[in-house]
């Protein structure tokens, strides 16, 4: 018979050299990767993503705006990382 090994998400997600799996927290990773896109949105001005950004939801000013519900999901995360409350 085949048994469940129960073991604790923190050893799970810990380095494979402290004796973990060395799987990566999704909501850690997720969030540092918003956090890139955020940075990508202040400080790279010549890309296209960023133009295309800006005119979608009119850039970083956008940010700190309440958004209707119609927004999508991703722009409400970048909101959330950078620290403006979103409803």
């Amino acid at each position: 018979m085949r048994r469940i090994c129960w073991v604790k998400w923190e050893k799970v997600c810990s380095a494979k050299r402290m004796e973990g799996q060395g799987v990566r927290h999704l909501r850690w990773f997720n969030e540092c990767l918003l956090a890139e896109w955020s940075w990508a949105l202040f400080n790279d001005h010549d890309s296209l993503w960023r133009q295309i950004i800006v005119s979608k939801y009119d850039g970083w000013r956008g940010l700190d705006e309440e958004v209707d519900k119609f927004v999508s999901l991703w722009w409400r995360d970048v909101q959330k990382v950078c620290g403006y409350v979103v409803p």
